[in-house]
């Protein structure tokens, strides 16, 4: 007689064994990206910086012209996220708005000196970190699972599902 007090096991078709479950490439990714998250973290946070404003700081160091949206989706935030991210650094002193602006016109956003010495002074760090030793990698291995996760960045992934916990959906 099954005792009614104890935790009822799930049955086997609805559960993963360990192999399964080290076999989700998602569920892999979302693990390695947090054990990178939190080193990076403490790296930006050093420099007081979250990883979306070094991101912001990255992006536009290589020179191109950015608009607030297209740095939204370059650093994958929502444009509306990146309006506080940008006042932030704006009154820090480490970005500002090139041109005239104003309504329907496209504001191009650039680094500012002091900005430009916060990401020469994190650059040594970030490149620290970027060793492949320190991932646990060869540089051979390193740059096949950058080329993947490139892959990864470039597929159709949709950014949203239905899921009604039983049987997840993909959005008409």
């Amino acid at each position: 007689m099954p005792n009614s007090g104890a935790a009822s096991e799930a049955p086997r078709s609805e559960a993963f064994s360990v192999d399964e479950l080290d076999h989700l490439v998602t569920w892999t990714l979302v693990r390695a990206a947090r054990r990178v998250e939190r080193m990076l973290v403490d790296l930006f946070a050093a420099h007081s910086l979250t990883p979306v404003q070094f991101g912001v700081l990255a992006h536009l160091s290589t020179g191109a012209r950015f608009t607030q949206s297209q740095l939204a989706r370059a650093v994958l935030i929502r444009p509306q996220s990146m309006n506080t991210v940008v006042a932030e650094m704006t009154d820090r002193g480490l970005l500002e708005r090139v041109g005239a602006g104003g309504r329907g016109r496209p504001t191009p956003l650039r680094l500012t000196r002091a900005g430009s010495d916060v990401f020469r002074a994190i650059l040594p760090s970030v490149r620290w970190a970027n060793e492949p030793a320190r991932l646990g990698l060869d540089a051979r291995r390193a740059a096949r699972l950058n080329q993947l996760l490139h892959g990864v960045l470039e597929s159709d992934l949709p950014t949203e599902f239905e899921v009604d916990f039983r049987t997840p959906r993909m959005p008409h």
